[in-house]
This record gives structure tokens, sequence and C-alpha cells, in this order.
């Protein structure tokens, strides 16, 4: 999904109001995994990319530990719980 994808569906939002109160999800011409990600971005860049799960706790610590606030981080790991 392109930014131009999320700035053509944002457009629809605004202007159908048949839209107004539902919840969108958007994706790209397939749903993927993570790991199906990462061996796309891999073919692509020619590097090898490994997707490895991090548990929410390790998150937060992880951004913590990096100076961001805690209230930063308990906000971006909700995102990705979500």
């Amino acid at each position: 999904i392109t930014t131009e994808d999320i700035a053509a569906a944002a457009v629809q939002l605004l202007l159908n109001d048949a839209l107004q109160g539902k919840e969108l999800t958007l994706t790209g011409p397939a749903a993927i995994d993570h790991h199906e990600a990462a061996k796309i971005i891999t073919e692509r860049a020619g590097k090898t990319v490994t997707y490895i799960p991090v548990s929410e706790s390790d998150l937060i610590g992880a951004m913590t530990g990096g100076g961001a606030p805690e209230s930063v981080a308990n906000y971006l790991a909700a995102l990705f719980r979500n």
C-alpha cells in the first residue's frame, strides 16, 4: 500500500457520507504476513532480511531504553497490538 493509496482512501472517507463511522482495513493487492514481507524485501534489496517477532514488553523496553517516554512506548505498542 502506498501513501497515494492512503490519501485516496482518506478522500473517499471525507467525501462519502455512507462511509462515516466505518472501520476500513487498507491493504495492498494481497494480504501478507511479516515473514512474507521480509522475503519480498530480501528479493528486492538483494540483502537478507529476517522477521523476528518481538514481545510487547521487549518492544516497550527497547523504546524506553532508547530514550522514548514510557507513555509513547505504551502508545506505540498498543498500535501494534491492534
